[in-house]
Order: C-alpha cells, then structure tokens, then sequence
C-alpha cells in the first residue's frame, strides 16, 4: 500500500510479506493479462501459480461491480446454452454440405483448409460417432487439447534429433509467441551465420514475405557476400 510521509510525499510499504513484493511494478507483474473485472482488486501471491490470489480490502462499490460482472457472465452462458440449443433443432441432415459452407464463411477458415487430411479425419470421425457429439470448447483448445497436442508433436520431433546427430543439423526455434519482425529474422539468421562460420555460407534462402525481405536488407548490409 502507499502511505503519506512528511512533507505529503507517497512511498510504498510492503503489504503482502509472502511475496516479497515491494513495488508496483512488482505488483503489476503478478497480475493476470485479463479483462476480468477482479483483477482490479487482486494479484497473485505468487506468479507461477494461478489460483493463489490475494486481495486488497474492497468497498462496497468494489464489491457491487464484482457481482455485477458475476451475474453478467452467468447471463452470457445462459444465452450461449440456448443458442447452442436452437442451432441443433435447425440442423437438419440434408443441409450437411451448406452448414459445412457456412461455418467455413462465417470463421474466416481459408478454403483450402478442406483440403488437409486433419479436416478429413475430422469428418470421418465426426461420422463414426454419430449424434450428440459434443464439441470442444474455447478453453479445451486453448488449454488440455493444445497440450496434448504440443506433447504429440515434441515425440514427433525426437527422430529430427536423432537426423540432427547423424547430419549436424545447427538448430531450430519455436517461435509462436514472438512477433515475425524483420530485425528478429535478421538476429536469428545472422547468429546462425556466426555459429556455422560466415566464411561457409554462401547463400540464405526465404520466401518474399515483406519482413523476410526486410531481413534480407539488413543481412546484405552487413555481409554484402551473402546472396
């Protein structure tokens, strides 16, 4: 919390001894990059665990706007259970090529996407079992499926480790979460450059993406004997 010294100056004490934490920044850290309205009021007593909050004394009107949100979020399920509920009554056997048409329109789901085995599969699949499927949520893909998924691929990757051993291959980076800028490609290239020696490389090899081509400026300006 802050408090008042002489002079009407404001300094922080620590209001949490658990955590150690001694300053706003700090605080600010451990709160959740969410729009849930009770992160106004909380922040994790410790960043690597999410259900462990800590809260500081609310007000009444603190407490009313966290209600309201409360109720405002029950009032959305409802509403999303009876549209989920209208929308199996429409469906209707013989529109099977029309809704397949519009779920892809209304995503934004490229066309092509139809053409991977995966959506096939998923068809198929879908087929075999027969009605009342339940669909995965929001928070099944985001979260258990997305895990399982990043842990089938890993195994997947263990027979590029054993090629890596076998031919030297340099390295790879997972990247998801890094934003594809032009000085970022440029960094990693050029390390890659450094670690395999610059006097064997000879040639680079992208797409003509436009941060790939920003990228190919910078690497051209500092070795003019790359192409």
């Amino acid at each position: 919390m802050l408090v008042a010294g002489k002079g009407g100056e404001c300094r922080w004490k620590e209001c949490a001894p658990k955590t150690g934490v001694t300053s706003w920044d700090e605080v600010n850290v451990l709160k959740r990059n969410s729009d849930d309205v009770g992160w106004e009021y909380g922040f994790l007593v410790d960043a690597n665990n999410k259900d462990k909050v800590e809260c500081k004394k609310s007000t009444q009107e603190a407490k009313d706007k966290c209600k309201k949100s409360l109720e405002d979020s029950k009032r959305k399920r409802k509403e999303q259970a009876a549209r989920e509920l209208e929308l199996r009554e429409e469906v209707n056997v013989s529109w099977v090529g029309t809704e397949d048409d519009e779920v892809i329109c209304v995503g934004t789901i490229p066309f092509n996407a139809c053409d991977n085995d995966e959506f096939k599969q998923m068809c198929e699949a879908i087929g075999q079992f027969g009605s009342r499927l339940e669909p995965p949520s929001l928070r099944d893909l985001r979260e258990s499926l997305l895990d399982e998924e990043y842990a089938r691929t890993k195994s997947l990757l263990q027979e590029h480790e054993a090629e890596k051993v076998k031919n030297g291959f340099v390295s790879s980076k997972e990247m998801s979460d890094v934003s594809h800028t032009s000085e970022v490609i440029f960094e990693l290239v050029d390390k890659a450059i450094e670690d395999i020696g610059p006097d064997d490389v000879v040639q680079v090899v992208t797409d003509n993406a436009s941060n790939n081509m920003g990228a190919k400026k910078l690497l051209l300006e500092k070795r003019p004997n790359i192409f």
